[in-house]
């Protein structure tokens, strides 16, 4: 499984060296890092790491920000990711890397609209899901 950490901050991901800590026995592989900033221009010390190049203009409690969630949703999906991580820039972990990967694995179900999915949604969505009126309930 292929887990994306999207990050969604001002400039740069804070606490780097602890996020260096938390991937630094995970196969890289396993996981990619999204990241949406103010600009395209981000320092990171981290591995496997996608830096958003066009990034929108965001204000905080505005749609913007959902819009840029959005995309790093996107570019996760599209980059192979099977399950993702939404981050803010005060964001640290509490867990190891195998806890959230055995969390993410054994998650029971999403809450998902019905229109515009992703083809790994659609995918999904046909082997399991339960209907409500304007979402799914999509049991693994």
């Amino acid at each position: 499984m292929k887990i994306g950490f999207c990050f969604l901050v001002k400039n740069n991901i804070p606490y780097q060296e602890i996020w260096q800590k938390f991937f630094s026995n995970a196969d890289r592989s396993s996981y990619s890092i999204y990241v949406h900033a103010k600009s395209n221009v981000v320092s990171t010390v981290l591995d496997n790491v996608f830096i958003d190049p066009h990034p929108l203009v965001t204000e905080w409690a505005s749609i913007s920000l959902v819009h840029a969630t959005k995309r790093l949703l996107e570019t996760a999906f599209n980059d192979g990711c099977e399950a993702v991580v939404f981050l803010s820039g005060d964001s640290l972990p509490i867990w190891n890397f195998k806890t959230i990967c055995n969390l993410c694995t054994k998650t029971l179900f999403s809450l998902q609209p019905k229109e515009d999915l992703h083809q790994y949604q659609i995918k999904k969505t046909n082997e399991n899901t339960i209907e409500l009126e304007n979402f799914i309930i999509f049991q693994q």
